[in-house]
């Protein structure tokens, strides 16, 4: 998602106007500006979700792409709030769809919850110590004689 937020390659209302797929390019979020890439980072929705979780970020400048911005501000910010701003774009991205597509409303502090729980999750499924899959199974090889064997990757009848 991010390279193609990066490459202005989203679907935005905009974009999809631009390409005759959209009638209206006003904002899916505030309803007040155009729906481009740039606005959705930065509408009063988007911002006030990224300031409940106590990041701010500051426009690009002109001569600056989105890559290189979004460089700046991993430069910047610690492991968490990385996270945090990866976790918030994808759930903003994520709500703009399903209030478009499925007219359902959710609140700023709604957004806000979901993201930080699952952050938390996330978070804690990094701490715990998983075990490598390849060290749980046996590595396949195959049956001698005529025997026929057949794996699954799931389970086939439960």
């Amino acid at each position: 998602m991010f390279w193609r937020f990066s490459k202005n390659y989203l679907p935005t209302k905009v974009n999809l106007y631009n390409t005759r797929f959209a009638i209206t390019t006003t904002c899916s979020l505030c309803a007040v500006d155009l729906e481009t890439v740039d606005h959705i980072m930065f509408c009063s929705f988007s911002t006030n979700v990224l300031s409940q979780l106590g990041i701010t970020v500051i426009l690009p400048l002109l001569e600056q792409s989105w890559i290189m911005w979004f460089s700046n501000l991993f430069d910047q910010f610690d492991e968490m709030k990385r996270v945090l701003l990866v976790v918030s774009v994808w759930a903003i991205w994520s709500y703009r769809n399903n209030k478009l597509h499925n007219q359902a409303f959710q609140a700023v502090m709604d957004l806000v919850r979901f993201i930080r729980s699952y952050v938390w999750e996330l978070t804690s499924i990094a701490k715990k110590n998983v075990p490598n899959s390849s060290a749980l199974c046996p590595r396949w090889s195959p049956p001698s004689g005529d025997t026929i064997k057949i794996n699954f990757d799931a389970s086939f009848i439960a």
